[in-house]
């Protein structure tokens, strides 16, 4: 994959990874979609620029689509209420379609989005995950 050598300068790096972050909130806020396919993809972008990303970048992947799957997942669910996707007889049963949808749709974004990331960079380092109730040796 695709690494400067040098590395981009700190305020670039932090530039980086808020981009994704202001555009998914514009595109949410102004309902333009194109502008959640260009957040995803400045997500990657970042990922591969950004020095502190490497070696783990399916994590930071996970890290920074969440905010971005949040704010596509919350304006699809808004625009199908308008469209009358979720009325039904009881509104709480309408209300909870929505939250349903809403959870289903932000999880296979990020799983979507780490499986791509995982194609992209097959080295990384393996992810340590401690729990309380194991022995160490």
């Amino acid at each position: 994959m695709f690494y400067l050598k040098k590395g981009l300068p700190l305020w670039a790096q932090w530039l980086c990874l808020a981009a994704p972050f202001g555009l998914s909130l514009t595109g949410a806020l102004t309902g333009q979609w194109w502008l959640f396919a260009a957040a995803a993809v400045l997500v990657y972008a970042a990922v591969a620029l950004v020095r502190i990303c490497r070696r783990r970048e399916t994590v930071w992947v996970f890290l920074l689509l969440g905010p971005v799957a949040l704010c596509f997942s919350s304006r699809l669910v808004y625009a199908g209420v308008e469209l009358g996707f979720f009325e039904v007889y009881l509104p709480v049963v309408g209300l909870l379609f929505a939250a349903e949808f809403f959870g289903i749709l932000f999880c296979l974004i990020e799983l979507l989005g780490c499986l791509i990331s995982h194609c992209i960079w097959r080295k990384q380092k393996p992810l340590r995950i401690c729990s309380m109730d194991t022995e160490r040796s």
